[in-house]
């Protein structure tokens, strides 16, 4: 079995729940890898990009089975990658799931986000976001948002076993989208929890809880 970790929209490898969950599993000695989901190129980055991403991971050991920890856009790229199986059938490996607030109804949650700009963001062709990696703001294409909108219809049918943590108090994704999967999904359990979006005062809950659900 192999294990990947998928960081969220503007963070990176080095997030403090990346490498909290590296540490948890390195003392059972297994390695996770964590891919840098900026792909080399945040300005012009894509949902694309980081759904290939991981397709190349699996292709360096296309025997395996794979389980995926996903945390907010990377939590939506792991429920993509498991359902996009016709276009891309190697993610069949992907046997078990694990997201962190994960971002649901991606688009919409853009459109809100950035309700102000968004009319520059489409005239301009650009707009400056806040990345947490470099502590400074960088520029994100427009064509972000428009590769984003080909997923919006992707089914996220394919039963297979599913861990949900969510933060009754997250503004950025509210927990009711989690609990509207899991009604879909009868493999899945959604935990919610009295935090917010960065999940972070619940560290080793999600890690004892997760330990169980992958039965480590």
């Amino acid at each position: 079995m192999k294990f990947i970790y998928l960081h969220g929209f503007a963070s990176s490898p080095k997030s403090k729940k990346a490498q909290f969950f590296r540490k948890q599993f390195k003392k059972y000695n297994i390695d996770i890898e964590i891919p840098d989901l900026n792909c080399n190129n945040f300005t012009d980055l894509s949902l694309t990009d980081q759904i290939l991403e991981i397709e190349s991971i699996i292709k360096n050991n296309p025997k395996e089975k794979y389980v995926l920890v996903g945390s907010s856009l990377g939590g939506y790229v792991s429920i993509l990658c498991a359902n996009l199986t016709e276009k891309h059938p190697l993610f069949k490996k992907i046997e078990k799931i694990v997201l962190l607030a994960p971002a649901f109804e991606f688009t919409q949650r853009i459109l809100k986000r950035e309700k102000e700009r968004f009319k520059e963001w489409k005239e301009k062709g650009y707009i400056d976001v806040q990345h947490y990696q470099w502590n400074k703001t960088l520029p994100l294409s427009y064509n972000f948002y428009l590769d984003a909108k080909k997923y919006e219809d992707v089914p996220l049918d394919r039963k297979l076993p599913v861990l949900i943590f969510h933060g009754i108090n997250d503004e950025t994704v509210p927990y009711s989208v989690s609990i509207n999967y899991m009604g879909k999904n009868p493999q899945c359990q959604t935990i919610l929890l009295n935090s917010d979006h960065s999940l972070l005062d619940q560290l080793n809950l999600m890690w004892e809880y997760t330990r169980l659900f992958l039965k480590i």
